[in-house]
């Protein structure tokens, strides 16, 4: 099987790094947008463009699956994505939930772009935990 990664830039490669530990007889690819790194300061639309692009470059390199490592690229375009193509396709977000669980009711400092934090993913999230919490 033949997973791909994607991120706007680096940051992705932890992600990946955890994969191939836990999956080691997986084969992987990693795509970085470099050229378009950081996508946090950029349109909606331009985003959107961006991560579509890639995901056609990535999905024509004969992946299974798909690994959008980049928050901003899976709220803005992860729902898209999955329309879009036949193999599974897994998104990232702010890891909240648990960061919420070990601070014991002291605040959780959630460190993300403008996009992510203003996109209905990431409110949608917020709003889980807030009831659950």
């Amino acid at each position: 099987m033949r997973v791909g990664f994607f991120d706007s830039g680096v940051g992705g490669i932890t992600v990946l790094k955890e994969a191939m530990a836990t999956l080691p007889d997986l084969n992987y690819l990693y795509y970085a947008d470099t050229a378009n790194v950081p996508y946090g300061v950029k349109e909606k639309g331009t985003v959107r463009k961006c991560v579509f692009q890639a995901a056609d470059f990535i999905s024509k390199q004969n992946i299974d699956a798909l690994v959008v490592a980049c928050n901003t690229a899976t709220s803005i375009a992860i729902d898209d994505l999955r329309s879009n193509y036949e193999f599974p396709i897994l998104g990232m977000e702010p890891a909240v939930k648990p960061a919420i669980e070990k601070s014991k009711g002291k605040r959780v400092l959630v460190t993300a772009t403008s996009l992510t934090l203003n996109e209905n993913k990431f409110l949608d999230l917020k709003k889980r935990v807030d009831k659950d919490h």
